[in-house]
């Protein structure tokens, strides 16, 4: 799956990068990757296998994260 958008939170436990795309309301998009990414306005791809998590989360394992251009 691939989606474009801002990271709106991350968390990073030393090892892998737990990064989610889209607000707490919306569908949320987890991206799970190795590099950590601050969360900001600046618009990114995740790119990564698809896994649905609950109704309105999904989960992206392994995932990249690319600059949207």
């Amino acid at each position: 799956m691939v989606i474009d958008g801002a990271i709106v939170e991350n968390h990073f436990d030393g090892a892998l990068a737990y990064l989610i795309m889209c607000e707490p309301e919306d569908i949320q998009v987890m991206c799970i990757t190795y590099h950590d990414h601050d969360a900001s306005d600046e618009i990114v791809r995740f790119a990564g296998g698809y896994n649905r998590n609950a109704e309105r989360q999904i989960i992206l394992d392994p995932c990249l994260v690319y600059p949207a251009d």
